[in-house]
């Protein structure tokens, strides 16, 4: 994973860490983004991805164009495919109890207290450095796949 550098700021690396994530995932056929179809992305309403993630959502994701959505308390989760949750663990909670349901969004969190059984990626920090951590019972729920390459450079659990 990237060395965290005095040179990059650390949500510019984290943005550009969730948008090479996207490029390992397959969403099923009636899900599956498409030139025609928007790749989804939510964020919480004063993520501190926002802006670098405008700045990578100009590039495609497999000819896919990546929409940014900002959440409010009341937004509605469902058209998300997914959904980076950072931020305070009142509002994090708050975002889970929202994507319980079917057709759940793949859910990236940053390095975070609060767990969830919803999380399919996990950022975390490991010295100057980030590592990934994958829930295969998240990722089965969302109802998507993860490329073997992406399982490969991270530590993943079953349950």
């Amino acid at each position: 994973m990237p060395t965290v550098g005095a040179a990059v700021e650390e949500s510019e690396l984290k943005a550009a860490i969730v948008y090479n994530l996207l490029l390992f995932v397959d969403w099923p056929a009636e899900r599956a983004p498409s030139p025609t179809n928007a790749l989804v992305l939510c964020l919480r309403s004063g993520s501190e991805l926002q802006a670098p993630l405008e700045k990578l959502a100009l590039r495609p994701v497999r000819e896919a164009r990546i929409e940014l959505r900002q959440l409010s308390p009341q937004s509605d989760v469902r058209p998300c495919h997914v959904l980076y949750c950072d931020g305070p663990e009142g509002e994090r909670a708050a975002l889970y109890r929202r994507i319980a349901g079917p057709s759940a969004p793949v859910v990236i969190a940053d390095e975070s207290n609060f767990a969830s059984e919803l999380t399919a990626i996990q950022l975390r920090r490991k010295e100057s450095k980030f590592a990934l951590e994958i829930s295969m019972a998240a990722v089965r729920h969302a109802g998507v796949q993860v490329s073997s390459k992406l399982l490969r450079m991270a530590k993943v659990t079953q349950e």
